[in-house]
């Protein structure tokens, strides 16, 4: 996994300053193609993210953190952490302004990402989902060098899992 440049991006909480970017992003209908959300209106938008401002990292359940161009400290996307309820797995998921792909700053994101949960929970491995169709999504994961574990199907929905455990050498936190 490629180290993250803390002068391109940083994750930090999402803030009310971040409601104009955050609601363009996720009304962008080809950034929403395969996510799990619907765009948000003004008052919904704006409780998100006092939500996930003021919320201690990692509760059961998801936690979105958001990602920001640096120096500037522009919000381009979000990064969603949800932790199970026996605190052993997180979910991650991604979202990426469009004019924010193809950079490598998703790669960045994940890489600081994975810090924060093997720093921050006793969880033993991260699971990410995608569609099956998401190419870009599965490119990421091929340079992650995220591990195959299975797929979920929904009808005619087909989701790809992987994952990614706790390394042997660091030790959780204790």
């Amino acid at each position: 996994m490629t180290d993250a440049r803390p002068d391109r991006i940083r994750l930090r909480r999402l803030r009310a300053g971040d409601l104009r970017a955050f609601q363009a992003y996720r009304a962008d209908p080809q950034v929403a193609r395969y996510q799990g959300w619907e765009a948000m209106d003004d008052a919904r938008a704006a409780e998100f993210i006092a939500w996930n401002a003021e919320t201690p990292p990692f509760p059961t359940g998801w936690w979105q953190i958001g990602i920001a161009r640096m120096p500037e400290d522009e919000l381009i996307g979000d990064l969603g952490l949800c932790l199970s309820a026996d605190g052993c797995e997180i979910e991650l998921g991604i979202t990426l302004a469009r004019a924010a792909q193809g950079a490598g700053l998703a790669e960045e994101a994940v890489h600081l990402a994975t810090r924060m949960v093997w720093d921050g929970t006793e969880a033993q491995r991260i699971v990410v989902n995608t569609d099956a169709r998401n190419a870009p999504a599965l490119a990421l994961i091929a340079r992650l060098g995220l591990d195959p574990a299975g797929t979920l199907r929904d009808g005619p929905a087909v989701e790809q899992v992987f994952e990614m455990r706790r390394p042997a050498t660091r030790r959780s936190r204790g």
